[in-house]
């Protein structure tokens, strides 16, 4: 017999049947007896469902019974961690220290530091500037375990890895681990390093193929800001599309005007997008935006530089 709440959850098969009680997608009442779960339940159901998106992807069967069920599990997930703030517990890293005496890059939020994952890796660690008080501390600790939430279950070629977080290393900051590119973004490689057009035009065909894979994905993930400072290249001179920071899951149709979907390097976004009033028949999918920053995008890796895109 199927539980239909979440009292008495002890083992994985009995999270399971109860998650999959309803064929299709997610059902209400599911929803609300994900809610009164506690910290502790939570984090275990979280785990769970991250071993059966893991599994699916290891099993590489693309029946449709499997993009019903991952983009229940995601949404699922998505729930439990917007709810809880929690995620699962096999994302925390131990064994993580820090090499560099100074941060070596920086963004608005976050500084980024070198590293080493159980004394053989050499990582980058994003650590999360602690400076915001209250109410913006939280918001922003939730948008980072969404975003590490939706780039944890990517795999390509093309995908910055994820490895995932520490909130050790830097207490009581939250990291986000990857691998350590010692080539940089691609701009700046291809300003320090004579690209010929054959490597340039190679470049932007990874780039694609990167974007094809999101786009391609049930249900698609917008990236949301794609530039080449987004871009980081591999010790084997592989383009990888990093900063999942704005990514969201294309699950309709929306307006250009939506609030939600006006953030982006300005440079980068399309038009609609920087002045909805302007283009009101410019309704669609967001995947849109980004293959117009991956024209933007191919422009700069041709000329290397970003000066002369104008919006």
């Amino acid at each position: 017999m199927r539980p239909t709440t979440t009292a008495g959850f002890r083992t994985e098969s009995q999270i399971l049947s109860f998650i999959t009680a309803e064929p299709d997608d997610v059902h209400e009442r599911q929803l609300r007896a994900l809610s009164d779960l506690d910290e502790a339940s939570a984090s275990f159901a979280m785990q769970v469902l991250q071993t059966e998106l893991d599994r699916m992807h290891t099993l590489n069967k693309k029946y449709a019974s499997q993009s019903q069920y991952r983009r229940k599990y995601l949404k699922l997930m998505r729930h439990l961690n917007h709810l809880h703030g929690v995620l699962p517990p096999t994302m925390f890293l131990k064994g993580l220290v820090c090499e560099s005496k100074h941060p070596v890059a920086g963004g608005g939020f976050a500084d980024v530091w070198i590293g080493r994952l159980n004394d053989s890796q050499r990582v980058c660690i994003k650590v999360l500037r602690f400076f915001l008080q209250g109410s913006d501390r939280e918001t922003l600790l939730k948008a980072l375990s969404k975003e590490v939430l939706l780039w944890r279950q990517l795999r390509h070629p093309n995908i910055l890895p994820f490895l995932g977080v520490n909130t050790e290393l830097f207490s009581p900051s939250f990291c986000i681990i990857s691998p350590w590119m010692s080539n940089g973004d691609a701009i700046s490689y291809a300003r320090n390093v004579s690209l010929d057009l054959s490597t340039k035009l190679k470049h932007s065909m990874q780039i694609a193929q990167g974007l094809i894979y999101l786009h391609g994905l049930d249900p698609p993930v917008v990236h949301g800001d794609i530039k080449g400072a987004n871009i980081l290249i591999s010790d084997t001179n592989t383009c990888c599309l990093a900063d999942f920071g704005l990514s969201m899951l294309d699950t309709q149709s929306l307006n250009p005007a939506n609030t939600a979907t006006v953030q982006g390097s300005l440079r980068w976004l399309a038009p609609e997008f920087i002045n909805p009033t302007s283009w009101p028949q410019a309704q669609g999918s967001l995947t849109s935006r980004d293959i117009y920053a991956f024209g933007c995008t191919v422009f700069e890796l041709l000329n290397w530089s970003s000066t002369i895109l104008t919006p």
